[in-house]
């Protein structure tokens, strides 16, 4: 009986090749998109491994021996099958092929569970031939038969008849992960110095941003969301729906002041007309709190906050779309609660960022010329505001959220300095300096206005004429602001990057200075804490010669590119987006393979 285990062994190795062909044969729709994509590697290789184990350190016909032979042990064969067993061990206790981190089996497709199937049976076939000292060769053929086809058999058995069994998800499923024991609340970081964990998602969805969360990141996915401590990068909920992503639709996510809205379609097997679906999360736990469904007049999707979304709305002029307007909707009844267009006049025709939900108010900002000019002229709004020609209206308003009544405006008209807004946005301030309402102008990273959130007035105008001075220095990027002022960051021609704090009397303060290795500074992203700026630069080394790194620098420092200003993380990539978050600096980095990571940058 010494030979039977480990021929029992070789028949599970030789059942784990043939489910993989069983596998291939069972989901021909995945070749076309890639089994490896949806499924890794690991099984590819583990089949070469145990293709090439039954070759070598299997003898399928008896030999012999002299005594001599007979009483050696196989030194070489237990260093072959020890070696490539404990290969695809790691290979199967790396477990991303099944699915790590999954919440319940039921989130497995078939697929990946006869790509798991595989490498663990494979590895299960190498620790049963390590039962035997020499290469197995059958003695008896009955008894070599009989263990061979019963390892074989077990195994496609399992793989083929499992999913049925077990019920493993077909990707049809929501995947939801509710917070039991969500972790104690961490404040932002002051500064960070760094990289502390990776994360990366699972197979099937790609990383499209990543949010400031409760926790720490909220990670927003192709199909849904992953809430991580921002500690240790660890899931604490998560909301996923793959079945959406698969049908090609669009999973989108917004974040509000009273949880996580994430909207999709649902896939329906007959040819009704299905409606989009929006559930509310809770933003600390993950918990459902609500699910509505989108009005079929709504257009485009700006917002929630407590229970009413606002969209935008072409309704008054439905053949141009330069004229949209705005409407809200109670979620609950889907009744409408107001509608109204973006400018004073019904003969104006208006261009400018997306309406901005601010807690129980929505703030606009657009610039508007008349109806006529604009046919006339054959050209769009912004061309005709660019060339300063015609009578404009500019125009930054707050409405309230449930009735549309406007708050407060701040309107220039015929202003010489007019310009097509982009999305409004607020910068926190300080207990000591306040909010600040900024609205750039959409074609520059650095020009447009400060604005106090609450009353409209205002606070500094980043014209031409306030940035740029007698000392060569160039308006590069506004990094933030609050209610005293802003920090831009500035380059000089041949003496490198440095960082201002423009108050709202105009004077500049340097924060730093250029100096130590010059540096030329093309900057992606940036993300602002109390002590420090990050930077991710366009020009980033994504060959896999060198980490990616993210540039970092304190006020009272001078601009270098030392490694003292480098945070270094722990792969090469390109750093496409800096989040700042409860616990961490989210790090978002694309792969020279495909795919993404989030790193967390920590103190």
């Amino acid at each position: 009986m010494e030979g039977v285990p480990a021929w029992v062994g070789a028949g599970t190795i030789a059942g784990a090749l043939v489910l993989a062909v069983v596998a291939l044969v069972l989901h021909p729709s995945e070749l076309e998109e890639g089994l490896f994509a949806a499924t890794g590697w690991g099984w590819f290789w583990s089949c070469l491994i145990g293709a090439f184990v039954l070759l070598a350190g299997v003898r399928w016909r008896r030999a012999r021996y002299d005594g001599d032979q007979a009483a050696e042990g196989g030194w070489d064969y237990v260093v072959l099958v020890g070696g490539t067993a404990l290969v695809v061990s790691l290979i199967a206790t790396n477990g991303v092929f099944l699915g790590a981190g999954a919440p319940d089996r039921n989130t497995l497709t078939p697929s990946e569970f006869r790509a798991g199937t595989v490498v663990c049976a494979v590895a299960l076939g190498l620790v049963l031939l390590l039962t035997a000292v020499r290469r197995p060769e059958p003695h008896r053929r009955s008894r070599t038969l009989t263990g061979f086809g019963a390892g074989a058999f077990a195994v496609v058995l399992v793989g083929t008849l499992g999913p049925l069994v077990v019920g493993t998800g077909d990707g049809t499923r929501a995947r939801h992960v509710v917070a039991g024991d969500p972790p104690s609340a961490v404040p932002l970081p002051d500064r960070v110095r760094e990289a502390g964990w990776v994360w990366r998602p699972e197979r099937g969805a790609d990383v499209d941003r990543v949010e400031p969360g409760v926790h720490g990141p909220l990670v927003v996915l192709q199909d849904g969301v992953v809430a991580l401590d921002g500690t240790d990068g660890t899931p604490v909920w998560s909301y996923r729906r793959p079945e959406v992503h698969a049908a090609d639709e669009e999973v989108s996510v917004l974040v509000g002041r009273d949880g996580a809205y994430l909207t999709y379609t649902p896939v329906t097997d007959d040819d009704t007309e299905p409606v989009p679906v929006t559930e509310v999360f809770d933003l600390a736990t993950g918990e459902r709190l609500a699910e509505y469904t989108l009005p079929v007049n709504g257009g485009r999707l700006l917002g929630w906050s407590d229970g009413v979304r606002v969209h935008t709305d072409w309704r008054s002029r439905p053949e141009d779309d330069r004229a949209a307007g705005l409407s809200a909707w109670d979620a609950g009844t889907g009744a409408e609660l107001w509608h109204r267009t973006l400018g004073t006049d019904q003969d104006h025709v208006c261009d400018g960022g997306r309406g901005r939900v601010r807690g129980d108010t929505v703030v606009l900002a657009v610039v508007c010329v008349d109806e006529d000019v604009v046919y006339e002229e054959r050209t769009d709004v912004g061309q005709l505001v660019d060339r300063g020609e015609v009578p404009t209206v500019f125009r930054v308003a707050t409405l309230d959220l449930r009735t549309g009544e406007e708050l407060w405006s701040h309107e220039r008209r015929d202003w010489e300095d007019a310009f097509v807004p982009g999305d409004p946005w607020v910068a926190p301030g300080t207990q000591d300096r306040g909010d600040a309402l900024v609205v750039q102008r959409r074609s520059s990273s650095v020009r447009g206005l400060l604005l106090d959130p609450d009353t409209g007035e205002e606070l500094l105008d980043l014209s031409s004429d306030l940035l740029e001075g007698d000392d060569d220095l160039s308006p590069d990027l506004l990094l933030t602001a609050d209610g005293a002022g802003a920090d831009v960051l500035f380059t000089r021609s041949g003496q490198g990057a440095e960082i201002q704090r423009v108050d709202t009397s105009g004077d500049r303060t340097t924060l730093v200075g250029a100096g130590g290795l010059f540096r030329d500074l093309f900057v992606q992203d940036h993300t602002v804490l109390s002590d420090q700026v990050l930077f991710t630069e366009v020009e980033q080394d994504t060959a896999g010669r060198e980490p990616a790194a993210v540039l970092a620098v304190s006020p009272g420092e001078r601009w270098g590119a030392g490694l003292d200003q480098r945070i270094v993380l722990s792969a090469p990539g390109d750093v496409r987006q800096l989040a700042r978050a409860p616990g961490a600096v989210a790090a978002l980095v694309g792969q020279e393979e495909g795919g993404s990571r989030v790193e967390g940058l920590v103190p």
